[in-house]
């Protein structure tokens, strides 16, 4: 989500400038998005987990003792995301449908 609405405002800042687009300026607002609200978010889930980790038992003791390993692979399916995200912006923008008559 963060990848498509990073692509939204980008394509608009950009159409405002009259530039030119293309696929890997895309790609890239979306990596980029990704990776600041996820490592956002994972910062914000370990100063919770920090701050309350004894005395609410929100998660599981598994989750507790994932670590670092969890985030990694959190942060690793935020970027798989983003880049799905953009390939199908682009899809939708080179291949579109045709109009019924």
């Amino acid at each position: 989500m963060a990848g498509l609405v990073a692509i939204q405002i980008f394509l608009y800042w950009k159409q405002r400038r009259n530039s030119s687009i293309t696929g890997w300026d895309i790609g890239l607002i979306s990596l980029i998005a990704a990776l600041a609200v996820g490592s956002f978010w994972e910062l914000l889930e370990f100063t919770a987990d920090q701050a309350h980790i004894a005395r609410v038992e929100l998660k599981t003791l598994m989750m507790v003792g994932e670590g670092w390993r969890g985030s990694l692979k959190d942060l690793i399916f935020d970027l798989i995301g983003s880049m799905v995200a953009a390939i199908l912006f682009l899809f939708s923008l080179l291949c579109p449908k045709k109009k019924a008559q």
